[in-house]
Parts: C-alpha cells; structure tokens; sequence
C-alpha cells in the first residue's frame, strides 16, 4: 500500500497538484485549493499541530504517511515533512490506500 501513496505522491507533483513545506501548504489550506494534507511521523508536533487545527477549520482531509526522508527521496528533497494534494480525485485515492 505505502508504494501506491508514494507513487501517487509523486504523480501529483509532476502534475502540478502537490505543494511542498509548511508555510505552502498553511497558505494552500487557507485558500481552499487543498483536498489532503499529508505530514510525516517525524513533522515537528508543533507545525502537526497547526496544519491539524487549519484542516479541521477548513474541512480538509488529512493523514499521517512515511517519513520525511521517505517522502523527501520520492521527490528528490532532503527531507520533506508536510504535503498538500490539490486535485481532488488524487486526494480520495491517497485516503482509500491509507
């Protein structure tokens, strides 16, 4: 399962529909362009915190997936921690492979 998010991870951003780094995604989520956020096990519990908070706010849907090296090597980053899905089938296929 891990594989089909990654993959579809890495689908949304050759795609134009995946925004990187907290401040982004805080943006993103403020101006409803997101269907999913995702944070990683080892995300700052303090930005979690916050990006949790705004989801519930604005009803977005959210999940907790891999590590932010994990993340990070499927996007060619360092380290990634937080992720914000814009296309909103994209989003339900993540949420289903959960």
């Amino acid at each position: 399962m891990t594989d089909k998010i990654y993959g579809m991870i890495g689908l949304s951003r050759k795609s134009g529909n995946l925004v990187l780094g907290f401040d982004l995604v805080k943006e993103q989520i403020k101006k409803k362009k997101l269907y999913l956020v995702i944070y990683t096990s080892d995300s700052s519990e303090k930005g979690r915190s916050n990006l949790i908070q705004l989801c519930d706010e604005y009803d977005v849907k959210y999940l907790e997936h891999g590590s932010k090296h994990e993340i990070g090597k499927i996007l060619n980053k360092l380290e990634v921690s937080f992720v914000g899905i814009k296309d909103k089938s994209m989003a339900t296929y993540i949420i289903k492979q959960d």
